[in-house]
This record gives structure tokens, C-alpha cells and sequence, in this order.
């Protein structure tokens, strides 16, 4: 089994071979959202956290991920940093300038489940301001906190994300999407972070130092 090149891009890529490769298997089954989100957890998760730099927060100052990707592999933090500044509707993410099935809205009570939740009834599409960070890190948070849920029946129609609005408050955003869209944002997700251009020399470095660790 070879060893992971890094954590940003090698991973991520690892992660996308695995959805290809057994997405026909998945789709008979009747599980291809199942590894969708399986892998949109790792995919998305991952890359997010290990370039995340220091930053002042209402506890105090964040150091970063102790990796320490976001400092060895600015250029690839840089690429992101651009790319969060983007309207979500025409970026590398869904270069459709059209919302397609995407919606964003608050959520006024989130008890029960999704079928009980009135915004949803008329969802309000993603609007073409919204930014790339917003819609990226709305998608980390619903994924890293298990904030996922589903509407439809027998098949899945609709993945629903929900985000804190402030940390505590009970307060939430929502973002719905159709898994075939969802699918296509994971896919040009994935692509980003395979375009990224990380310096072979730190490559091999962190390679050695991870396989001496072990």
C-alpha cells in the first residue's frame, strides 16, 4: 500500500479513484448517495482543515492545522483563498452560472424532521453573490457535525446541510441540493484540488517523514 504524497491533493484524488471506481457497484445497489457523502466527508474535510491557517477567533488566536500544509503549500492556500472570494454560481465548483437545484435559506425551527420544515416548501434559489467560502465551509460544517439529511422516498430527492449561523445558537442555514447536482459539485471539487500545483521537493519530504514515523 503506498504511502499517502499528502493529505491536500494525494488524498483527496485517492478518495475520487474510489468513487469512480465503485460508483456503478453503489448505483446498482441503491447506496450511490451513501458513497457520495462517504466520500465528500473525507474530500471535503480534510483539504479544508490541513490548509486553514492561523486565525483570531471569539476564544482566542487559531494557530492552524498543526500540519502545517497551509504554510508549506501557500501557493495551493493562495489558489483557495482565490477561489473562496468567487460567486459560488460560475467558479471552478459549478461553472453553471444557473442555481439548478441549489437553494440557501435560514431555517426558523428545526424541529421534527425535514419534511416539517416550511422553507424548504419554497426554497429560495442560491443566489449568484453568494460566495464560494460560504457555500464551501456551509458543506464542511453540515459534513464535519453530521448535519445531513434527506427528503424523498424510496429514492433520495434532496440533501439538505444544515450550518450554525453563530456557533450555540441553535440557529440554522440550510442548503439543499439534488444528489445529481451534489455529485457534480463533488466531482469539480475534486478536480480543483488534483490541479493544485504542490512542490514535489515538501512532497517527498512529508512522504519520508510520515514513513519513518511509522
Amino acid at each position: 500500500m503506498s504511502n499517502y504524497k499528502n493529505l491536500v491533493s494525494d488524498f483527496p484524488a485517492r478518495c475520487a479513484d474510489l468513487l469512480g471506481d465503485f460508483e456503478r457497484t453503489a448505483r446498482l445497489r441503491k447506496r450511490e448517495v451513501t458513497l457520495m457523502l462517504c466520500v465528500a466527508m473525507s474530500s471535503v474535510v480534510i483539504p479544508l482543515e490541513r490548509l486553514k491557517g492561523p486565525r483570531s477567533t471569539s476564544k482566542g488566536e487559531d494557530p492552524g492545522h498543526p500540519s502545517r500544509d497551509w504554510e508549506r503549500f501557500d501557493q495551493a492556500r493562495s489558489r483557495l483563498d482565490r477561489l473562496f472570494e468567487q460567486p459560488f454560481r460560475g467558479s471552478p465548483l459549478w461553472p453553471n452560472i444557473a442555481s439548478s437545484s441549489w437553494s440557501f435559506d435560514e431555517l426558523s425551527d428545526v424541529s421534527n424532521g425535514p419534511d416539517s420544515w416550511a422553507e424548504l416548501g419554497k426554497p429560495k434559489p442560491l443566489g449568484p453573490d453568494r460566495r464560494a467560502r460560504t457555500v464551501l465551509l456551509h458543506i464542511r460544517n453540515a459534513l464535519a457535525h453530521g448535519n445531513i439529511f434527506t427528503r424523498g422516498n424510496p429514492e433520495i430527492e434532496q440533501i439538505i446541510l444544515l450550518s450554525e449561523r453563530a456557533v450555540g445558537t441553535s440557529k440554522f442555514n440550510f442548503i439543499a441540493v439534488a444528489p445529481a447536482d451534489f455529485r457534480l459539485f463533488l466531482k469539480n471539487w475534486l478536480e480543483f484540488l488534483r490541479d493544485l500545483e504542490l512542490p514535489e521537493d515538501l512532497v517527498s519530504e512529508d512522504a519520508e517523514a510520515v514513513a519513518y514515523v511509522s
